[in-house]
């Protein structure tokens, strides 16, 4: 099996976005991605801004230290968008992990302002794609309750196992036919 470029060594796509690879200058914005993916929480809760901060803060390190310590050799992008594929503004994140088997999104998350614009198919279709040229599943956690789960859904994931915790494990497999288009395509 020819190993698939890295996702962020593609750039631009069709629909004006790229992925490129996380740096250390990335921390703030990757913190405020983070914050939006949890602002229904916060404002369900009565926390004061400094409760609110630490537990942001909790949060975001402990994601970081899980996905370090079981997801070695992840990628974690920032996904970009432009209207004229010269100037590149921050849109959210996409963490990957590539497996022999599957292709696993340990997350994608897009700033509450590029939501509900079709930025996260198209990033979840061209993981498929490169999932079906090389013959593997996309995998994917979805927390109960996450809108993201109807997006999932949309294209074709299916629940795989029980729930854990609030967790559901779903998945994706390229119909044969898909296998194969999407191998002539990198070809």
């Amino acid at each position: 099996m020819t190993p698939l470029p890295l996702l962020a060594e593609i750039a631009p796509l069709p629909g004006g976005w790229r992925l490129r690879p996380v740096t250390g200058a990335d921390e703030p914005l990757l913190r405020r991605i983070h914050a939006g993916t949890r602002q229904a929480e916060l404002d369900a809760s009565d926390w004061s801004e400094t409760q609110r901060a630490q537990f942001l803060d909790l949060q975001f390190r402990a994601q970081r230290s899980h996905d370090e310590a079981h997801h070695p050799g992840a990628e974690h992008t920032v996904v970009e968008t432009s209207l004229d594929l010269q100037a590149w503004a921050a849109a959210g994140r996409l963490r990957l992990h590539r497996r022999p088997d599957a292709l696993h999104v340990l997350d994608i998350a897009l700033l509450p302002e590029c939501r509900s614009r079709g930025l996260g198919t198209r990033v979840l279709r061209s993981v498929m794609a490169r999932a079906a040229a090389s013959g593997r599943v996309v995998s994917i956690h979805i927390e109960q309750g996450n809108p993201a789960r109807r997006l999932c859904e949309r294209l074709g994931f299916v629940p795989v196992g029980p729930l854990v915790g609030i967790h559901q494990r779903m998945a994706w497999r390229a119909a044969p036919q898909r296998q194969r288009q999407a191998c002539d395509e990198q070809a």
